[in-house]
């Protein structure tokens, strides 16, 4: 938008979601698609070369997703299909170096995001928050650097390119990558610091905290304003988790409380069964199938909540076999012992909800003004699915048992 603004015009080829992501009344060529395959990617750079060789636009944005997609649909990182993919990528990436004239033309490639090795992405692992970032051209100072953030491609580009800062952005420009004009030099320090007091004023204002970031504030450089956002940012979430600890720990508190009350009746059993529960199900999660605790793991909502709700009933299941057998459930009372089956479902959705309340105490029960920490919330999500099933299971489990029991009974007369 700021180049368009400055007279540039502009382009964009790739992935229909940019169509929304961008104003429409600030790109002068387009093309969007729904694909994300080879094909797709063959259709976007049929659509990008003319304009890079008729020099119809200045600045371009051409989207390659086949790679993405070899990750998601065609075996993942570790299959043939993703080199084959990135091969391609490769050729294409070619095709528009050939257009390009490195003493006036700057090109910048790099990616969003990364896979893991099963295919997916989103979570918090490793192998998803590494991305390369290579710039060659005009108005590039060639050389190895050291990794850089996401949030600071974005000022890097704009001081490139001459065009404002984004209001937003958190980042910092990597200066010691460009060679800059003296004017823009000298400008990009006062620059950077309203940007990033409009930020902190923006940012401190919404959470109510204006008196105390400027208190806190050293300087308005990135890091000292950063700094600042995030000493708010870890202040409020301190205060909503002080909040948060009083339920949690009543919720618990009283849990332990009825299976204390229930030591009698071999509570101890319905414990080592929510124990064991917890080890089945993740038998197979972690070693059988190799899953990561990460959203990246997840292919579809069915795929999910199927695989979840399988692996929840088989090793309920097992528990309630195993508990059941070893106190003699099935030999006397069927209202007694189909109780404790109850008790025993109970117990086993308090082991398996305890990811669920540490995600409530650490991040709310909904997502609200600050993103969610990935790895709890992914547990809790698992958690909270488990305790679907469970609750559905445990009455049916309940009347089996009260009926095994009727049987016996009535064989023993």
């Amino acid at each position: 938008s700021s180049a368009h603004r400055l007279g540039w015009k502009t382009a964009v080829s790739g992935y229909y979601w940019f169509e929304k992501l961008i104003p429409q009344s600030d790109v002068d060529f387009s093309f969007y698609t729904p694909g994300e395959d080879n094909a797709a990617d063959i259709e976007v750079m049929q659509a990008a070369i003319p304009w890079l060789q008729n020099n119809e636009a200045q600045l371009v944005l051409i989207h390659l997703d086949q790679v993405d997609y070899a990750g998601h649909h065609e075996g993942g990182p570790q299959s043939a299909n993703w080199d084959a993919a990135a091969t391609r990528a490769d050729t294409m990436l070619a095709e528009v170096v050939s257009t390009l004239d490195f003493t006036k033309d700057t090109l910048v490639v790099f990616s969003d995001h990364g896979q893991i090795d099963a295919g997916g992405h989103g979570g918090q692992d490793p192998a998803c928050l590494l991305e390369p970032f290579v710039i060659v051209g005009a108005g590039v100072n060639p050389g190895q650097y050291s990794d850089i953030q996401m949030v600071d491609i974005a000022p890097t580009l704009s001081a490139l390119l001459g065009i404002n800062l984004p209001a937003s952005t958190q980042g910092e420009v990597q200066t010691s990558m460009l060679s800059l004009p003296q004017d823009v030099i000298s400008a990009l320090p006062g620059a950077t610091g309203d940007q990033q007091l409009g930020l902190l004023n923006a940012y401190s204002t919404a959470l109510g905290q204006e008196t105390k970031a400027l208190k806190l504030l050293k300087s308005n450089t990135v890091i000292d304003t950063q700094s600042v956002i995030q000493e708010l940012r870890s202040q409020k979430l301190f205060g909503d988790r002080v909040i948060r600890a009083i339920p949690t720990g009543i919720l618990l508190a009283v849990a332990v409380a009825l299976l204390i009350r229930q030591r009698k009746n071999q509570a101890f059993t319905w414990l080592l069964g929510g124990i064991l529960f917890v080890a089945l199900f993740n038998l197979r999660y972690l070693l059988i199938d190799r899953k990561v605790y990460s959203l990246s793991s997840i292919i579809s909502q069915p795929d999910l909540i199927v695989y979840i709700a399988t692996s929840t009933a088989v090793a309920l299941i097992l528990v309630w076999l195993v508990v059941s057998f070893y106190n003699k459930s099935f030999g006397s009372s069927p209202n007694e012992n189909g109780l404790k089956t109850l008790w025993l479902g109970f117990t086993v959705i308090l082991v398996a909800g305890l990811p669920v309340l540490t995600s409530f105490f650490i991040n709310g029960p909904v997502v609200t003004w600050t993103l969610p920490d990935y790895l709890t919330s992914f547990l809790a999500l698992i958690g909270l699915i488990q305790i679907l099933i469970i609750s559905a299971l445990t009455p049916i489990l309940a009347g089996l048992t009260a009926g095994i029991n009727a049987i016996n009974r009535k064989f023993k007369k």
